[in-house]
């Protein structure tokens, strides 16, 4: 024991200004320490509060993604819907064309029959010389011997 209270004795005008040190140089730490840890807290919060508004983004953007892909679907119904109304407008063209060229054929029968002579009968009454004005007309005419005859 002796020997440590000679060695404190010896030391001691020296190891109280190196303990001063020390404690400064804690003290500082510390410091530095509180400053870091602020730091690092106010970096935390910072991030707490990025990854808040980045949750916040990723539901908008979920809500989003499901709000397009319902979206998908009534479009590929729809567009089914479009595909069988087409298809539906291409039978009634198709029966439209059959018909036009029916009609058409039926038009130049109609050119032929037209371009051949009248019967007789026909050509007979339009030869008249008068226009027959109402059924009492017609009956005057009867009764005036102005009937219409058999051409054979």
């Amino acid at each position: 024991m002796n020997l440590l209270k000679q060695l404190i004795n010896k030391y001691v005008n020296w190891l109280i200004p190196v303990a001063g040190i020390a404690i400064i140089l804690l003290l500082v730490a510390i410091f530095f320490m509180n400053s870091v840890i602020d730091s690092l807290e106010k970096k935390n919060l910072s991030q707490s509060e990025q990854i808040g508004e980045l949750k916040g983004t990723i539901i908008t953007n979920n809500q989003t993604i499901d709000t397009l892909k319902q979206k998908n679907i009534n479009n590929q119904d729809s567009l089914i819907l479009l595909r069988q109304k087409n298809e539906q407008s291409q039978v009634l063209i198709d029966e439209q064309s059959k018909q036009l060229a029916r009609l058409t054929n039926e038009n130049e029968q109609l050119k032929l029959w037209a371009n051949t002579a009248l019967p007789d009968d026909v050509i007979r009454l339009y030869s008249r010389p008068y226009t027959i004005k109402g059924s009492d007309h017609y009956r005057k005419l009867l009764s005036e011997g102005g009937a219409v005859h058999n051409s054979k």
